[in-house]
């Protein structure tokens, strides 16, 4: 008995659509041009799982933007509803917030700083200063009129205001820190001993201003010959 074999009718699609000669197992494939035609490997992975992965350094985007960087923690869960994340802020110099920040019982880790001219602020903000002729780690002090000029021991009304440390030179609309680290090699202090509000108007020294009617006004502490943790007292002392 002979065996027929009758042709079907073609196929709908056109064909010739063609790829790379090797690929990378997992990877999603993607059309190369506009052809519809070519198509090419990918570094954006689907395991057995359903797990998408991509490479470190890359980023998801919606509508071209980033939605959350890869760098993420191993074992971290962020977690995001219709806003952007970056989760690796050196990539971001001025990241916003759009509500607080909860550290549920964690802890922001600060590096002291390891070069000249170099700081850590905990409390940063922009202040007007109306005084500085020290430059930039001069300790202002706020004055009635809230702006800020250079502290001086010499007298109470130069130095019983809030104070800060100078992160800019100059005088205008300027950062100042209240509360951080700060190094200069310029600075020649003795380990672990206070420093205070100088007599010489914008600086520190770690000599209590002795002489009748000085404050006595601590400001931080020397935590090695050039670096200090700069966190001013509210309290001082007037000698009589």
């Amino acid at each position: 008995m002979g065996i027929s074999v009758k042709e079907g009718a073609n196929g709908g699609g056109i064909g010739n659509v063609t790829g790379p000669s090797s690929s990378t197992d997992n990877a999603i494939s993607r059309f190369d041009g506009a052809t519809g035609r070519l198509i090419q490997d990918s570094n954006v992975t689907i395991d057995d799982n359903g797990t998408i992965n991509i490479p470190a350094g890359e980023t998801y985007q919606i509508n071209s933007n980033d939605v959350v960087d890869q760098d993420v923690t191993s074992g971290s869960s962020p977690t995001f509803s219709g806003a952007n994340i970056t989760t690796e802020l050196s990539n971001d110099i001025s990241p916003v917030l759009g509500g607080d920040l909860d550290l549920a019982e964690r802890s922001i880790i600060i590096d002291k700083p390891d070069a000249n001219g170099e700081y850590s602020a905990l409390e940063k903000v922009s202040e007007t200063v109306d005084t500085n002729g020290v430059g930039v780690f001069a300790v202002l002090e706020m004055a009635v009129d809230g702006h800020f000029d250079e502290a001086d021991a010499d007298a109470e009304a130069t130095c019983d205001g809030p104070l800060a440390l100078a992160l800019e030179t100059g005088t205008g609309t300027k950062l100042v820190m209240y509360k951080g680290w700060a190094l200069s090699t310029g600075w020649t202090w003795t380990v672990g001993q206070p420093l205070y509000v100088s007599t010489t108007q914008g600086t520190m020294t770690q000599t209590a201003p002795s002489g009748s009617g000085d404050i006595v006004r601590k400001v931080g502490i020397a935590h090695s010959a050039n670096l200090i943790r700069f966190d001013p007292s509210p309290d001082y002392i007037e000698i009589p």
